[in-house]
């Protein structure tokens, strides 16, 4: 019988990989994932309970591309780089529409002719 995480639980990267093992058993652990990543079960282990001070992008991508979860790519941008962490960057996930609608908005009147010119 398995344990279950209770330190890593709500851990972005922890809770990736738990919903990757659903289609790769081998990453049901941590040994398992870090063997894939290439990385070590204290690399894993680190990233997952928060503990890494700066993890590496190489290994977040690596971990996002295994895992099938591009939305880490976004957290690790947000949360973990240290020249996204001095910005002040958006979580929210917009839809285009809504993208669009805040641009035009924005715009000036006579800017939206110039624009739309540059887009024919």
């Amino acid at each position: 019988m398995g344990r279950e995480a209770t330190k890593a639980a709500g851990n972005p990267w922890f809770e990736a990989r738990k919903k990757a093992a659903t289609y790769d058993d081998r990453l049901l652990s941590r040994d398992g994932a870090a063997e894939r990543l290439g990385m070590s079960v204290s690399a894993v282990a680190d990233a997952e309970l928060g503990l890494s001070k700066c993890m590496p992008v190489d290994k977040a991508v690596l971990m996002a591309d295994l895992y099938n979860a591009p939305y880490l790519l976004n957290y690790y941008c947000l949360n973990e780089c240290p020249i996204g962490c001095r910005l002040s960057l958006s979580a929210d996930v917009l839809s285009i529409e809504r993208v669009t609608v805040k641009l035009l908005k924005e715009l000036k009147v006579d800017k939206l002719t110039e624009v739309k010119d540059a887009l024919s």
